[in-house]
């Protein structure tokens, strides 16, 4: 099992736009676990506790990104990375799922 811990500083998102993006790199091919949170005191200790650490969490602030990754292989990693960033590019990279499909994003 690969971990690895995502910081992308004053890269601020909402609650609901965190979730749906830990939703998208979930579905993606051998992608175990996917968290998206902001820097938060709280959430960086969530974050620890679910065995996601590194420099790059105690360096994180309440308007950082933080997405805790852990995934099959290096290349489940790689894909999920490029993920996303066309997430947070606005390319709302389809989901990997085998349910879903019809839902409408928000603009």
């Amino acid at each position: 099992m690969k971990t690895e811990l995502l910081l992308r500083r004053g890269c601020y998102h909402d609650s609901a736009r965190l979730m749906q993006v830990s939703r998208e790199l979930s579905f993606r091919a051998g992608v175990v676990e996917a968290v998206a949170m902001m820097g938060t005191e709280v959430n960086r200790r969530l974050l620890a506790d679910a065995g996601f650490t590194g420099g790059d969490l105690d360096a994180a602030t309440p308007i950082d990104m933080v997405v805790g990754l852990r995934a099959e292989s290096d290349e489940a990693l790689e894909a999920a990375r490029s993920a996303l960033d066309g997430l947070l590019a606005g390319g709302g990279a389809p989901s990997h799922s085998s349910g879903g499909g019809g839902e409408a994003r928000p603009g």
